[in-house]
């Protein structure tokens, strides 16, 4: 009797959805790579048995797999004996209601529990409609995979901490022996020279100096001199700025020289660049290759002609394109809001261009500002393979780079989908408890 209602409210969902969303009431999962978690177009059958192995596998691997729809039935979930001797004859009728609205759930819903506790029944009883309800199942189906999830998880942690104790147990037991057993109480391999920060320092330094002796890279020039005039809150953005342009920079494979001209060390100044910078008057200066510093303007810091100087602004009207191929190129410290780099760069007198971000970028979202550390990043890029269009892609945030209102509108798409799906679901319930109450079944 169960399943003949089951196909005629099964044939009644196919009338209300689209056949697009009818396969939805079956839901099917995604097949993800293990190596990169990546979604494939392929799709899991819920009834092959080795897509189950798949299941099994992505469960070890901590992702959060949902019951298999159909598999669980209403005994399964039905509350304790000591809960239904507690209710009286309204809370049994409703109890019954409750029952027969669940198990068409079980078998159509697409996110179900596997457990329901006498407090989640006594929640249920209270519920005055079906949405409520549904809505409720959902929520505990989630939850219960979530717990599932957990365990896995806590599992593995500790298996993996048995294992390592184990490890360490035997390295002991070697050590007592006389060997040489590796382990947090005797011997340490270091797995990395670099984690002294000394040797960091002169490996740094090494790789400056091939970049100026040998390699003969531009210089890049920071003009500083718009630093005493900013806002506070530009100040601190633009020493963070320059300090991540630093580190980067050191970290290079292939740095590029880096200075910073237009400083008046003035007492304010040295305290802007000792406690806001960070990287300056420090007790390891002595260890490190650090930039030049100078109050000269930047196009009179080094013995440079002026046609071998470019300052860029995004403000300028000639486009930078080509190889690097001048010896010093200006990059303003600023947020040029209003267009100090343009100002600037008049005052030096010397060729301005811009970075050539329309010709090879299409920027989508957000406002066109680039850092001064990722303006470094790009001529950093650009001096060692010569594409600006992979050093654009390679430096500047993907957030900008991508349409947000295609991805709103994907978004906005699914959500519509499954709210349709949700509405159609509750509709065929209620159909079916309609059709059940008029034959007097309940």
């Amino acid at each position: 009797m169960l399943q003949s209602c089951i196909r005629q409210v099964a044939c009644a969902a196919s009338r209300l959805v689209p056949p697009r969303n009818l396969a939805r009431f079956r839901p099917q999962i995604r097949r993800f790579s293990k190596e990169n978690k990546e979604e494939s177009r392929e799709f899991l059958d819920y009834e092959s048995e080795e897509n189950e192995e798949d299941v099994r596998g992505m469960k070890e691997d901590g992702w959060t797999i949902y019951v298999k729809p159909g598999s669980i039935t209403l005994d399964q979930v039905r509350p304790s004996e000591r809960l239904l001797s507690r209710l009286d004859e309204e809370q049994l009728r409703k109890y019954k209601y409750v029952c027969a609205e669940l198990e068409l759930y079980l078998y159509l819903g697409q996110i179900i529990p596997d457990v329901l506790t006498d407090q989640d029944w006594t929640r249920l009883l209270t519920m005055r409609s079906t949405q409520e309800r549904v809505a409720f199942w959902e929520y505990r189906g989630l939850t219960c995979a979530r717990e599932k999830r957990d365990k896995i998880r806590a599992e593995k942690k500790r298996q993996e901490h048995q294992k390592l104790s184990e490890k360490f147990d035997e390295a002991m037991r070697i050590i007592e022996e006389g060997g040489m057993g590796y382990a947090p109480q005797g011997y340490r391999l270091i797995q990395n020279p670099l984690r002294n920060q000394a040797d960091g320092h002169r490996l740094h330094g090494a790789r400056m100096y091939y970049s100026i002796a040998l390699l003969n890279n531009p210089r890049v020039i920071v003009d500083m001199r718009d630093i005493p005039f900013a806002q506070d809150s530009h100040r601190r953005h633009l020493s963070a700025h320059i300090r991540e342009a630093i580190r980067q920079n050191n970290e290079s494979n292939r740095p590029l020289p880096l200075s910073f001209a237009g400083i008046e060390l003035s007492e304010s100044m040295k305290n802007y660049l000792k406690y806001q910078v960070g990287y300056f008057d420090s007790a390891y200066d002595h260890q490190r290759l650090t930039p030049d510093l100078s109050a000269k303007p930047p196009q009179e810091m080094y013995d440079f002609d002026r046609d071998e100087v470019v300052y860029i602004s995004k403000y300028a009207k000639d486009m930078l394109d080509g190889p690097l191929d001048k010896k010093a190129y200006i990059v303003p410290a600023t947020m040029d809001l209003s267009r100090e780099s343009l100002g600037l760069g008049r005052k030096s007198r010397v060729q301005m261009f811009c970075l050539p971000i329309k010709k090879y970028v299409i920027w989508r979202h957000g406002p066109m500002f680039i850092p001064l550390p990722t303006i470094v990043k790009i001529l950093r890029e650009v001096n060692t393979h010569g594409n600006w269009e992979e050093a654009f892609h390679k430096s500047i945030s993907r957030r900008h780079l991508h349409d947000s209102d295609e991805k709103f509108e994907q978004r906005q798409s699914l959500f519509r989908e499954r709210r349709e799906e949700k509405k159609n679901l509750i509709k065929s319930i209620e159909e079916y408890m309609d059709k059940k109450r008029e034959k007097g079944e309940i």
